[in-house]
């Protein structure tokens, strides 16, 4: 379940950084994590 709550997250976050703040009262570990790595491959697809 966490590979899928990660890419939901993924796809929103990419979208609307603004949906993560409300996944964090969701799942604020989960959304911790998530959060990271979308912020990884935002930098990775910009040079």
């Amino acid at each position: 379940m966490t590979k899928m709550s990660l890419n939901s997250l993924h796809r929103q976050c990419t979208g609307a950084p603004q949906h993560s703040r409300v996944d964090q009262s969701n799942g604020g570990s989960e959304l911790s994590r998530g959060s990271r790595g979308s912020q990884r491959g935002k930098e990775g697809e910009q040079p």
